[in-house]
């Protein structure tokens, strides 16, 4: 394997899901709003949230995923989950819960 040209980047996949949720958004807030059906949303809004919901979590996923490589030196224990490591690393940045 051959060591890439510029060797301190580190390619996320999530970067290419950001025009997607735009377009998916921009979609769905273009639909005129329907009768509501059996689940109580048109179904319009529930294909186009569901996908929205999907794309989200793997953006952040894949984010989250790319913080454990860059900082895989710190000794991040890999049992936390996504939301323990976010709020274990961006602690100070996170709004104070009453």
């Amino acid at each position: 394997m051959t060591q890439p040209i510029i060797s301190d980047v580190i390619t996320v996949v999530a970067s290419a899901y950001n025009q997607p949720i735009s377009d998916l958004v921009e979609k769905l807030l273009s639909k005129p709003f329907s009768k509501k059906g059996p689940a109580g949303v048109s179904i319009h809004e529930n294909g186009y949230s569901a996908s929205l919901v999907v794309l989200l979590v793997a953006l952040l996923e894949s984010y989250t995923a790319r913080i454990r490589f860059v900082r895989n030196a710190e000794g991040i224990p890999n049992d936390l989950s996504t939301p323990e490591l976010l709020g274990s690393i961006f602690q100070a940045t996170l709004p104070k819960m009453i």
